[in-house]
């Protein structure tokens, strides 16, 4: 089995939107065993996309670019085996990337210098309540108010809790001097999926689908993450709700708020969020691989890109 990446690319002449393929294929690296997560990180001026593979927990960084093929090994890493969710972000200047798996509610928090080795981990879980941390299907980082915040949702239970990362004086050897506190325990419908978080005006918002209870709703997290989120709009029409496998945000026009919703079929959708939060506008359509399970956007060379990652 090899993995096939392609990258699309979103641009606009006198006002009218175009998506096309910038490259689709399997670079060298990439026809061994899948890999099963993957972020970007940028690292000084590079774009890294790190891949993980949860049977032996390496995790390679490749140096993405606008080439073909777009995609050079620059480092190797091993995050440890089972993780089920990667992420990323950036606490005083550094990157971290945050794994999790929901079995043992166990977070990870790995530190990366300048040259992509591990400096520090840090290990996070919460057995009791309030805000436990067990069997999230979604789990995301986000900044709010300066903050690192993290957010755990569970589709089954509608389990929902807030996380902030805090700085420490001092840590033990080989650990970050980082902590994960409880800010917000809460219980919301079952089913929902395809978070997409965004930020307008300073302020942090999430666009989620409910699937068991057919609903597309856009919430709020409030100033004081310690109050929780609020519900902007309910019952919102996007096309394909139902059947849409995946949904990315990004941004353009100065931090306006966009994001790109992807079907298994591979068609692909980029829609632009009215500033009101009441709705969106389509700006344009590709037919892309097939059978997707990763959607990530990705800025280079001032070009607006989406990686898609499909199993061939």
């Amino acid at each position: 089995m090899a993995t096939t990446l392609q990258l699309l690319e979103l641009s606009s002449n006198k006002g009218s939107w175009t998506l096309t393929s910038a490259y689709s294929g399997t670079p060298a690296e990439f026809a061994g065993p899948r890999y099963d997560a993957f972020v970007f990180i940028r690292n000084g001026d590079d774009h890294i996309l790190c891949a993980y593979r949860a049977a032996d927990g390496t995790t390679d960084l490749f140096q993405t670019t606008l080439s073909d093929p777009p995609t050079r090994k620059v480092a190797s890493i091993n995050l440890g085996t089972g993780w089920s969710t990667l992420d990323a972000f950036k606490y005083y200047n550094e990157n971290f990337l945050m794994t999790y798996r929901p079995d043992t509610g166990l977070f990870g928090f790995f530190s990366l210098g300048s040259d992509l080795a591990i400096r520090g981990k840090y290990m996070y879980s919460r057995f009791h309540a309030p805000a436990m941390s067990r069997d999230f299907t979604m789990v995301k980082s986000f900044v709010a108010g300066g903050r690192v915040i993290i957010m755990g949702y569970g589709f089954d239970s509608g389990s929902v809790c807030l996380y902030r990362i805090e700085g420490l004086v001092s840590s033990q050897p080989g650990a970050p001097p980082i902590a994960a506190h409880t800010v917000w325990d809460h219980v919301w419908a079952p089913g929902w999926t395809r978070f997409a978080f965004f930020t307008l005006g300073k302020e942090v918002f999430f666009l989620k689908t409910n699937t068991k209870f057919p609903n597309v709703n856009i919430d709020h997290v409030l100033d004081d993450p310690a109050t929780g989120t609020s519900e902007v709009d309910s019952n919102m029409q996007l096309v394909d709700a139902q059947t849409l496998s995946l949904v990315a945000p990004f941004e353009r026009d100065q931090g306006h708020p966009h994001f790109v919703a992807y079907r298994p079929d591979g068609a692909v959708v980029a829609y632009r969020i009215y500033s009101t939060c009441a709705g969106w506008s389509q700006l344009a359509n590709a037919k892309a691989v097939a059978a997707a399970h990763t959607l990530l956007p990705v800025v280079i060379d001032e070009k607006q890109l989406f990686l898609l990652v499909a199993e061939s």
